[in-house]
């Protein structure tokens, strides 16, 4: 029987770089300012990553990065956050740094304010240009390639002109998509992502053409599915996002990673239960989170192992970690606000089927969690959902309870 294939990939996304903090003015976004970067001890979580990457000794094969790497389509943050990413890749160890556009890094919300129509004519605007002069050539950074490469200039030019670009080595197939390439200064367009019928024929077309089994991974700024935050923003998600569902599940069993909604949370898309996409919404690394924010997520930063088996479809755990002002980085314990440490996605069987398993390992006694997870593997790739449906069920068929930490929200034991 052959081997899984692996791969571990860190995830940093809505990084927000901005050169300073409007303090009282109302339009605070970030923590992480050009002129405190390298202040550390709960003060930047970009610093006190660079601490965290350092003391754990991190290593992955990939660092993604989902967009909103500045804020307000600031230039120098810009180009600071770019080269900031390289550099955190290279200390990670990665082959590659790939990161998708956000709607904080085009210029789209073009303010018109005491325009002189003449004087700016000399100030053409432009979406995208800033993006396109970044050194090295963005989206895609290969690790040890020459800062203006030929194959550097090739995969500008393609995520530019086709909105996507492809990566490729022996275990992964990335796709990093460009979902604010729609975007004009019309407000009902900068604020949700889009995809072109002829970004998804060409899409289709180079799909077709890879016919490897490997780990499919696609990039996006913007959610294909609608991610609800108690009304705000319902309708931010990507149009055409379910059509271009149905082209990637058409290809391979895919993992979809995506910022945007500062939310970490995992989910599957609609479709067939046992092959539709895995929608990872990574919460941001840098933005400044309100009181009412706090109570439902948090900073985070991520680190994921995913597997392929020989059969079926790809499975994964993360390590998560949340910033707190004052004390950086650590374990993200708490279940109820964002992701936590340690949560999964792969595991797809009927949520009664899985209790009836628990159930039977216990044999009407209580059992640790720890020792549970242990004995029946399937429980690490269960999404938090999807581990909330099987506790009913052993609640609903068994009788079985669930103890969990009264402050973290953990599960201690059942019985």
């Amino acid at each position: 029987m052959s081997q899984p294939q692996r791969v571990k990939i860190a995830v940093v996304s809505d990084l927000h770089f901005c050169n300073q903090r409007a303090v009282g003015t109302g339009s605070e976004h970030s923590h992480i300012v050009l002129q405190r970067i390298k202040e550390t001890g709960g003060k930047n979580p970009w610093a006190d990553l660079q601490d965290l990457v350092r003391g754990e000794n991190l290593r992955a094969d990939l660092l993604l990065c989902p967009g909103d790497i500045t804020t307000h389509a600031a230039h120098g943050p810009l180009k600071a956050a770019w080269s900031e990413l390289i550099d955190l890749g290279e200390k990670l160890n990665v082959k590659s740094t790939a990161c998708a556009t956000g709607n904080h890094d085009v210029s789209s919300r073009y303010k018109d304010d005491n325009l002189n129509p003449i004087h700016d004519l000399d100030n053409p605007h432009d979406l995208f240009e800033n993006l396109k002069m970044l050194k090295p050539d963005y989206p895609l950074h290969i690790t040890g390639e020459q800062t203006t490469s030929p194959a550097g200039r090739n995969r500008r030019v393609h995520y530019f002109g086709a909105d996507f670009v492809v990566y490729e080595d022996d275990t992964v197939r990335l796709v990093v998509f460009n979902s604010c390439a729609r975007h004009i200064t019309e407000n009902t367009s900068y604020e949700r992502g889009s995809i072109a019928h002829s970004t998804l024929a060409e899409l289709e077309i180079q799909l077709k053409e890879m016919t490897a089994t490997k780990i499919n991974i696609f990039l996006s700024h913007h959610h294909p599915i609608v991610h609800t935050q108690d009304g705000v923003g319902t309708y931010d998600f990507i149009h055409n996002g379910d059509l271009l569902l149905e082209r990637l599940a058409d290809h391979g069993d895919w993992i979809v990673i995506h910022g945007h909604k500062h939310d970490g949370k995992i989910r599957y898309a609609p479709g067939s239960a046992g092959s539709s996409p895995v929608i990872f919404s990574a919460a941001s690394v840098g933005a400044l989170l309100s009181t009412e924010e706090l109570n439902k997520y948090r900073n985070q930063f991520y680190m994921i192992d995913i597997e392929l088996p020989a059969t079926g479809c790809p499975r994964g755990t993360a390590q998560v970690w949340n910033w707190h002002v004052g004390r950086g980085w650590a374990k993200a314990v708490d279940t109820k606000t964002g992701l936590s440490d340690g949560v999964g996605f792969g595991e797809r069987e009927h949520p009664d089927v899985l209790a009836d398993m628990i159930a039977k390992e216990l044999e009407g006694n209580t059992g640790t969690w720890a020792q549970l997870v242990g004995q029946l593997n399937f429980l690490q790739y269960l999404t938090p959902d999807a581990l909330r449906k099987v506790l009913q069920s052993l609640e609903r068929r068994h009788s079985l309870v669930v103890l969990r930490d009264p402050d973290s929200g953990q599960i201690i034991e059942i019985g």
